[in-house]
Formats: C-alpha cells, structure tokens, sequence
C-alpha cells in the first residue's frame, strides 16, 4: 500500500485547526460528534465516546463506508493498541489491529481471507490515524505535554500503512 500524495498536505491542512481549537479543548468532552463538511455536503458523520481506558467511536461516511473503532488508553493519554474494522457497501470488510510497543508498531490487516502482518519501527510518540477521526486527533492533543504549546509525534496511517510526521503549534 501507498501513501497518496495528498495525505501530508492534508494533514499539515487541518493541523493548524487543531491548534487553535487547544484552548476550548482544556476540558475535552468524553463523548461526541464530529460532522465533516466540504461546503455545504456532509462528508463524514463521527460519533465518540470515551469510558474508562477505552475510546470507541464510529465513522459514517458518504458513498456507504462504515468505520468502527476501538482504542485501548495508557494512563498518559496514548494509545497502546486500536482495533479497526471497516465495511463498504460493497459488503467488503477491511481490519486491522495495532499495537504500539514502545519502539515498534505491530500491524496485523485483514481483508476477506488474506491476512498480512508488518512491523515497523516507531521513533518517539506514535499514534493512530484514520483519515475522517477527529476523535483520534484530538487524543493526539490529550496525549501532550501539558507544559507544551507544540505537540511532535508521528502518526500511523491505518489505512495506508505508513508513519506521517505531524507537529502541531
């Protein structure tokens, strides 16, 4: 799998958004919606939900692809292991476990019958991403130095296997 090309574009996008939502975050909600709109269509409906160590939440997005996920929280606000599972209309299904052990991250995806397990090295802090959660960004703001204005860290991309460099000012 690929990175497209776009992906870092994107991220370095909305990174900037995320930064200034800081402040009203200080007293982040445990449960939620995200709707995501480009102009006046709504693209992805996000709902969220944090109890315990466990944040789980669920992506309706247009074209009839359906995420759901769950994330298992360490103590300091990270995530050390996230199960993904995701349906198209198409009735394919797509999933993924990952663990994040400290200087790795260990993928396990499947799809249908075939399944393809990859480790990859992990320099720092390392979170998850899926391309429509918000939910999973704003874990990233959690997981942060509270002394801290800027946030470095490098997130995996579930969907396209691969560590996307972010710093959030």
């Amino acid at each position: 799998m690929t990175t497209p090309a776009g992906l870092g574009r994107s991220i370095r996008a909305i990174a900037p958004s995320l930064a200034l939502a800081l402040p009203m975050m200080q007293a982040l909600a445990q449960s939620g919606t995200f709707v995501v709109l480009q102009r006046r269509d709504t693209i992805a409906v996000e709902s969220f939900s944090i109890r315990g160590d466990t944040l789980s939440g669920q992506i309706a997005q247009r074209g009839g692809q359906h995420t759901r996920y769950t994330a298992r929280l360490r103590a300091d606000g990270t995530i050390g292991h996230i199960d993904v599972v995701v349906d198209d209309s198409s009735e394919a299904r797509e999933s993924a476990a990952v663990d994040f052990a400290g200087s790795e991250v260990r993928v396990l995806l499947a799809a249908g019958a075939d399944t393809v397990r990859r480790t990859m090295p992990a320099t720092g802090l390392t979170m998850p991403g899926l391309g429509q959660s918000y939910a999973l960004f704003e874990q990233m703001l959690r997981a942060r130095d509270p002394g801290r204005d800027t946030i470095r860290l490098s997130m995996f991309n579930i969907r396209f296997v691969s560590m996307v460099p972010i710093t959030m000012a």
